[in-house]
This record gives structure tokens, sequence and C-alpha cells, in this order.
């Protein structure tokens, strides 16, 4: 069992970057990250500011080629992920860190059946795959889907997945993680190509799912709204760094970035008040990034060091830590 002062996940200094034609993305710059049995953390931030790849690095299922990690740690339980062997690999990515990736389109194979996937992932986690039947798998698998709220498991196992709805299928991707019983579950946008109504079952359905098992959970999100619901705690990630992190409460009370704050400022007030206010600019080339801090071309606080160098990440108040010059009284660097 884990010390409860031992992070379960952490990520120290991780760097991604992916080779193109003329050159290379600097994709992830430095991101530290850590998260601890039983906590449920969201990390945020506009679409395209690195979240997906960070997690996609956790598991290492990043293409490499393109995708090159020249420096940082990736530690689960303590040990460095991408050390790790083959083997070991294969456990994590099963009885430790299952993903929920956010188009369920793409996730599920269209040339097989639901039951042949979900049979595939339970016997590829078994402890030896051989020890379990085809009929014990199927009964993994049936309990899963009843688990998600799906109506006549046996029916959808023997389903493709181009014969169910989007809903459907999200909740068998939902299925397909649990069916391992992870210590960490990564939920990557889990609604986003659904509608507004079905999305909302279903982060609805993963927090019922969530609460009942104890789980951990990191979600990946720009729905500020979702954030505030299903976690306790943020990281808010910008253009492949992470620029802010506290309690969930305590960023929609107190951001300290100019950056968490113009976010919060974009989201809608049903009280009325006008059109919700937006960041200028856009997220930066990764090819070419602006040096200091990379947030600096769009911030209306900028100040001549930030265009020279990178703000480390400050710790501010207890659990609430900021990477910006604009907070310089009691810095404690985060290592």
């Amino acid at each position: 069992m884990n010390d409860a002062t031992t992070p379960l996940l952490e990520i120290r200094d991780l760097s991604v970057n992916f080779a193109v034609y003329g050159g290379e993305l600097r994709v992830l710059d430095g991101v530290n990250f850590r998260m601890f049995a039983g906590e449920r953390v969201g990390l945020v931030g506009e679409t395209g500011c690195g979240k997906t790849t960070t997690m996609k690095a956790v598991l290492r299922v990043l293409p490499m080629p393109p995708a090159r990690i020249p420096r940082g740690e990736i530690l689960f339980k303590g040990r460095d992920i991408l050390k790790m062997k083959d083997a070991e690999l294969q456990t994590v990515r099963g009885k430790g860190i299952s993903m929920i990736f956010q188009d369920p389109t793409a996730a599920l194979n269209p040339v097989f059946t639901v039951g042949e996937q979900m049979e595939d992932v339970i016997r590829s986690n078994a402890r030896d795959s051989r020890s379990i039947s085809r009929e014990k798998s199927l009964e993994v698998a049936v309990k899963a889907l009843k688990d998600v709220a799906l109506a006549d498991p046996p029916r959808l196992l023997r389903s493709y997945p181009i014969q169910l709805s989007g809903g459907m299928r999200q909740r068998v991707c939902i299925a397909m993680a649990l069916s391992t019983n992870p210590e960490i579950l990564i939920a990557d946008e889990p609604g986003t190509s659904l509608d507004v109504t079905i999305q909302d079952q279903i982060l609805r359905l993963l927090r019922d799912l969530v609460d009942s098992r104890n789980m951990s959970v990191i979600l990946i999100t720009h729905t500020l709204g979702v954030v505030r619901e299903l976690t306790n705690r943020v990281y808010v990630m910008y253009a492949g760094s992470i620029v802010e992190t506290a309690e969930t409460k305590k960023i929609f009370s107190q951001p300290l970035h100019p950056y968490t704050q113009g976010l919060i400022a974009t989201v809608p007030r049903l009280t009325g008040g006008g059109i919700a206010s937006g960041i200028a600019g856009r997220i930066p080339n990764y090819r070419n990034p602006p040096p200091g801090c990379r947030f600096h071309p769009r911030c209306p606080h900028v100040m001549e060091v930030c265009k020279r160098e990178k703000p480390p990440l400050i710790e501010i108040d207890q659990d609430h830590s900021v990477a910006c010059f604009l907070y310089t009284s009691n810095q404690k660097v985060q290592s």
C-alpha cells in the first residue's frame, strides 16, 4: 500500500517534441504534475495546449517517431514508466492506469464486435491470460456493460461499433476502461463528441462509477463547469506548461494566473451581464514558441522579464502554486 504522502503518479520536468517537416514542434515544455491515491484531478486548458499529449506520454502510446521525449520522468508508484520493459508496461496500462479516449468512434475497431474487443482487453490484463476462459471473460464483459447502464449486454457484445449510437459507444469505452479495475482512470474529454443531453448522462455515470469504486481520476477537459463538479484539485495548462494548480474551489474563487483568470472570464453567466469575454490571441506556434513565458504575447500584465525568462512554479499558499512573475513574495519554487 502506498504511503499517503507518496504520489501515486508523478510527472517531473516532462518535455515532448514532435518531428515535422523542417524542424520540431516543442509541445510539452517541462510539465510537472502529481496526484495521490483517491484524488480526482482536473487538467484544463484550451484545445491544443498539450493535455492529451501529456496523458498519452504517461501511457507511452505516443507514436515514436515522430514523438521524442528529450527529458523528464513519469513515476507510477515510484517506478519510471519511461524506463519500463514491455511486460511491466502492459500491467501498468491495464491494472494500473486506464484511459477513456475522447472519440469513441476512433477508439473502437470497426471490424471487430464489441464482445471481441472487450474480451481482448479483459484477457490481456488477466494475471495469466490462459487461466481465464472465454466464458469468464464474457461474464466480466456483461457485468461491465451493466455497470454503465447499457441494456441487453449479450446483444451488444454481438454488435459492431457502427451499430451503436455515439452515447452507447462512449459507454462501451468506459466499460472497457473499468473492466480491469485500474487504480487511475484518465478520462479525456469523455463527452466532447456527444450532444449536450447525452454528455450530461455520461458525466453523471462517470461520477457515480468513480464514487462507488473510490477510484483516482484524471479528467482532461476545457469545460470548467465539468471540472467544478467532478474534481477536487485542478492543474491549468497553457502551451505545454502547467501555469497554476490549486484545489478546485480555490481556482474558481481566487484564480491567480492571468490565463486562469481569462479562462474563467470566458464562461457565460446565467444571471446575465452581457457576452462572456475571451482571451485575445491564440496558442503559439510550437515550432517557434515565444521565449520566456509562452503566455506573454496574450497577457494583459506582461513585463520585460516575462519575455526573457520562463517563470518557475511558485507556491503562493498551501496547495496553491502559480507560474507567474506577478507573484514574487514568499516564493517557494516547486520541484
